[in-house]
């Protein structure tokens, strides 16, 4: 009886272990990140979220996503605050640039991005991430972004300068503008990181600002006149006049340069079938000699009757026009 009682009192002790280790892992303490999240990454030096779902993958997906909102909302309030000192008469030249139209909604955008490991509550059958930001880090990738975007750009600024005929150097300095929307992206990002540092990109941001004025002021000087061949409708000279005045082209019957165009969609009939391929050729010459040039086709188009393949027909050159002429013509 003696040995039975000293068997059952350890199987009572292994099991008291037992539920305790289970209590244990079911009440696990919350790590320091969880609990006191300034201490551990502190504003000064990091921009952190916690992130919570109902398993790991959620968690970590709700923590990128309250990481956007942030700079979303950072973006805009230092963007307001800092255009309200320039309006106050301080720095005035360069208020252009942050009078820019901010808006972070892509995720994507945001890099540098670090996680801690993934906390499980098993009580409240929950978990936790927390993504931080090192502010330092991020401000390093962001500012090495930015002076290859300056390279770049002041490399086309050069050709463009060197550049007599009109209409190439409005092509060079289409090139050399384009990379704006990048340093648009990486200004808003550091605005969120250090925004008292963020006066060192104005420089930068003004040489933007001229050269769009340079190639606004040469798209005025210098109207192109257009002539389309083959556009039965006459909707594809209308939808080129309408990309053209959009991308601030002045379109004159005394134009420097002309614009020829010519489109090809001649339509064969077969057993009731009425069927093309359509395509459209550009270019635009000057005194000597042409300047530009586009090309393209779209796929096949069929139909029963031939009014309907016309409409077809123009409507798959206008979406190739909207795709492709302003990228492949004047860039």
């Amino acid at each position: 009886m003696l040995f039975s009682g000293r068997i059952l009192n350890r199987q009572i002790f292994l099991i008291g272990l037992v539920l305790v280790a289970k209590s244990a892992l079911l009440f696990a303490t919350p790590p320091k990140w969880l609990l006191h999240t300034e201490n551990v990454f502190p504003s000064e030096a990091y921009i952190q979220v916690v992130g919570d779902g109902a398993s790991a993958d959620e968690a970590k997906r709700s923590a990128l996503s309250e990481l956007s909102a942030y700079f979303s909302q950072t973006v805009k309030t230092e963007t307001a605050a800092v255009s309200s000192l320039y309006d106050n008469g301080e720095k005035v030249g360069k208020k252009q640039v942050l009078n820019q139209k901010v808006k972070i909604t892509s995720q994507a955008e945001l890099f540098s991005v670090h996680y801690t490991e993934t906390f499980h509550d098993k009580k409240a059958h929950s978990y936790s991430v927390c993504a931080y930001i090192n502010r330092d880090e991020a401000w390093a990738v962001i500012t090495q972004k930015i002076e290859i975007c300056e390279q770049i750009f002041l490399h086309e600024m050069a050709q463009a300068d060197s550049e007599a005929d009109a209409l190439r150097k409005i092509i060079l300095l289409n090139r050399a503008v384009s990379g704006k929307s990048d340093f648009d992206k990486l200004y808003q990002y550091a605005l969120a990181i250090y925004p008292k540092k963020c006066g060192n990109f104005t420089e930068f941001s003004s040489k933007i600002s001229k050269a769009e004025q340079t190639l606004f002021s040469l798209k005025q000087e210098n109207p192109i006149f257009l002539s389309v061949n083959g556009d039965e409708s006459a909707q594809i000279q209308a939808k080129l006049s309408e990309i053209l005045a959009q991308n601030g082209f002045v379109l004159s019957k005394n134009g420097a340069y002309k614009m020829t165009v010519t489109v090809f969609a001649h339509r064969t009939e077969q057993n009731g079938i009425f069927s093309c391929t359509p395509s459209i050729t550009a270019t635009v010459a000057g005194k000597h000699g042409t300047v530009a040039s586009f090309s393209g086709s779209t796929e096949k188009v069929a139909a029963y009757n031939e009014p309907t393949a016309r409409r077809i027909t123009t409507a798959k050159l206008e979406e190739l026009l909207d795709e492709r002429f302003m990228a492949e013509c004047f860039q």
